[in-house]
């Protein structure tokens, strides 16, 4: 697939100093959001590209969002399949990035329950 062409050619050796280290995560990123067939549904695909962007994703304030978003399905993907403990992980991350986030807070409401 392209995107993991992409991916592997920012981090090849030859192309050292070539891309900035800060945005290797943006092929996984983009690759998880074309992975989404139901966005009401937990799906694994999508899951396995936002773990792999976050993991990439530096604390820059300009990837701000990104690592919102990456973090935001996961938290919803862990929420719909029970895992309360790891759902809470990346709920406490994404209201640390927007402490507004309406689905997070909703979650949060949830999980006190």
């Amino acid at each position: 697939e392209i995107y993991e062409r992409i991916a592997q050619e920012m981090v090849a050796p030859e192309n050292a100093g070539r891309y900035n280290p800060a945005q290797y995560y943006l092929p996984w990123y983009h690759r998880a959001a074309l992975w989404i067939k139901n966005a009401n549904e937990a799906e694994e695909k999508p899951k396995m590209y936002y773990e792999k962007a976050l993991s990439l994703i530096s604390n820059d304030a300009a990837y701000k969002r990104h690592k919102e978003v990456c973090a935001q399905y996961l938290m919803f993907y862990y929420f719909k399949t029970h895992d309360d403990e790891t759902c809470k992980k990346y709920l406490t991350l994404v209201l640390d990035v927007n402490p507004s986030n309406r689905l997070a807070l909703q979650i949060k409401d949830v999980l006190k329950e």
